[in-house]
């Protein structure tokens, strides 16, 4: 059995290793996610213990990917491990949604074991470092529990999508219209925390929810609004679009712009920048849907 555990330990780390080398868009992805916790961190952390801190973090967070990459390849050594086919034919969007809820129920068995969930989720490396931190800061441990889900999440992403592969799956083709902040057939993620879902849509407005990925260990759903309106009386107001973010004010400003600007990055391919009438409205919370 543990030369078991071992090979397959070996077997990860070696894909893992071929990705970094040479998948340009694993490695973008890698990238992507290193400089986001990176800098979301980068406010609570003292000067002095910036390039320590950033070290250990960034060494977290390769090692909490490759946790994630090897519970899903631990469930499929099992011979009674099954996943439903549709998942891996949803588009990018979706299929990203539903890896977290699969990682709990992959690792259920185990917590009913008397295994705790953070024994199983945050390594050695990101544990230390919750040790650490906390001797500083106060109220760190929480964003860096959260961060070694998500990034188990990644990582467990990760192996199912090349299990999709290796099954000969197809996502499947959007036919849905495209609008100004994304296609309203799928989940759009605005950065690895955060996706817009479609609320309505019709000629000249478009309302998308705002949501924490599934990964969220608060229970957090909705956490703002976004509404594109193009605007029918352009010649005469000379505002093309107005675009208004509603957004909860317990979010870090830097994240808030993060998202702001990410829109607005899409509607400068519809209008001048002078053309654009931004809103940002900070609220306390979303009435929960039913």
């Amino acid at each position: 059995m543990i030369l078991e555990e071992r090979k397959l330990q070996k077997n990860v780390q070696d894909r893992l290793n071929v990705l970094l080398e040479r998948d340009t868009r694993f490695q973008s992805e890698i990238q992507y996610l290193q400089v986001f916790y990176l800098k979301k961190f980068q406010n609570i952390i003292d000067v002095e213990h910036k390039e320590r801190f950033n070290n250990w973090l960034q060494k977290a967070i390769i090692e909490q990917f490759h946790n994630g990459f090897l519970m899903v390849e631990q469930y499929y050594n099992d011979e009674n491990a099954y996943i439903d086919d549709v998942l891996f034919k949803q588009p990018e969007g979706m299929f990203t949604e539903n890896i977290p809820p699969i990682l709990r129920e992959m690792i259920q068995p185990l917590i009913e074991q008397g295994i705790t969930f953070d024994e199983l989720i945050v390594t050695k490396t990101t544990h230390e470092l919750i040790m650490w931190s906390m001797e500083y800061y106060e109220d760190i441990r929480s964003p860096l529990k959260q961060m070694s889900f998500d990034l188990s999440c990644f990582g467990a992403r990760q192996a199912l999508r090349d299990k999709g592969n290796s099954l000969g799956y197809e996502r499947i083709r959007l036919e849905t219209e495209e609008r100004k902040l994304g296609n309203i057939g799928d989940l759009q993620f605005v950065n690895p925390q955060m996706y817009l879902t479609i609320n309505h849509a019709s000629e000249n407005l478009e309302f998308w929810d705002i949501h924490y990925w599934s990964t969220n260990l608060r229970n957090i759903q909705k956490i703002g609004q976004a509404i594109v309106i193009t605007e029918p009386e352009y010649l005469v107001t000379k505002t093309k679009i107005s675009y208004h973010l509603q957004i909860l004010s317990s979010i870090h400003r830097d994240e808030i712009d993060q998202v702001a600007n990410s829109h607005m990055a899409k509607l400068l391919n519809y209008a001048e920048p002078f053309e654009i009438e931004y809103n940002l409205t900070l609220v306390n919370a979303f009435l929960k849907q039913e």
